[in-house]
């Protein structure tokens, strides 16, 4: 074999099977899985990853949001990205009053009679007044843990206990009234729940508001709920006096309100976002101070309004 003759040999032969190799080796090199957290979005992205690790959430993280405003009730020291709509203001609402009497007047827009023991005297289109008086001496914080799930940035609850129970009346236009008491209330800034999905390769990341609430209790029984427009909220924190005055001065808005000391019996539902008003009316009442209103008698008492 000449010269000539070995290098075409080499070149028809050899030159196409390495060729053939070295694809192979960087065709594999190429599909070299990765794997690590690909959200762009998320606080451990990776960006070398190409594989998700096994599960729904691709071992994303997203503990570093939160509100980074340091005067904010919820500030969250441990924040490296900022979520300035949690932020809680710490503005004060306080009043000089003492005690306020508070109605929550809305409109019934749903009946339910599950267990057949619905009153007569309460229908569709009746307006509703929940009422109770507040003596904010009585109302003690006794808890501060939010009852945040999954992905939920900025939720803060405030509970206060009554040191006894305070009576609440209800009342419907259609002619029912009832009495019950209250034990606890909680003021509940929900914050914001972060939706996360992977379609197709392609992220989606959204921050949705929740609705904040205000609830009454009697013990563990929900006896009244006031929940509030998207976006909107309460001051809670301050004192018990400020988280009741924010509810007409800082122009919180509510929605609609629920009555379930009965459920599983009865209950109504007053979606007001579906009525003329769009939301609830929120007034406040001089507490009821019994005494003599006579400033000419000898037993005169100012603080009084009302008379034995």
């Amino acid at each position: 074999m000449n010269v000539i003759t070995f290098f075409n040999t080499v070149k028809r032969q050899v030159l196409p099977t390495l060729a053939f190799v070295f694809a192979i080796g960087f065709n594999v090199s190429a599909q070299v899985s990765d794997e690590g957290c690909t959200n762009p979005a998320a606080c451990n992205y990776d960006s070398n990853a190409n594989t998700c690790p096994e599960g729904w959430d691709c071992g994303c993280t997203y503990d570093c949001y939160g509100c980074m405003d340091a005067t904010a009730c919820n500030y969250d020291s441990g924040a490296t990205i900022s979520l300035p709509e949690v932020c809680v203001s710490s503005q004060s609402y306080d009043s000089e009053s003492s005690c306020l009497e508070l109605n929550l007047t809305s409109e019934v827009t749903a009946v339910f009679n599950q267990g057949g023991g619905l009153p007569t005297g309460i229908a569709e289109g009746n307006s509703v007044t929940f009422s109770m008086e507040l003596d904010f001496s009585q109302w003690t914080l006794v808890s501060t843990d939010c009852d945040s799930y999954g992905y939920q940035f900025g939720c803060l609850l405030q509970r206060y206990e009554s040191s006894t129970p305070v009576p609440y009346m209800i009342t419907y236009s259609g002619g029912y009234s009832e009495t019950g008491q209250i034990t606890f209330i909680d003021f509940n800034n929900t914050g914001v729940d972060l939706f996360a999905d992977n379609y197709d390769g392609n992220w989606f990341t959204d921050f949705s508001e929740n609705n904040d609430a205000l609830k009454f209790w009697d013990g563990s029984n929900d006896i009244f709920e006031a929940v509030f427009h998207d976006g909107d909220g309460m001051n809670l924190c301050g004192s018990f006096n400020s988280n009741v005055n924010s509810l007409v001065q800082s122009g919180s808005s509510i929605d609609r309100t629920h009555y379930w000391a009965h459920w599983g019996d009865w209950g109504t539902y007053h979606y007001d976002y579906t009525t003329s008003a769009n939301e609830a009316l929120v007034t406040f009442d001089s507490c009821t101070v019994l005494g003599c209103t006579n400033p000419a008698a000898c037993n005169y008492d100012s603080n009084a309004n009302t008379c034995p």
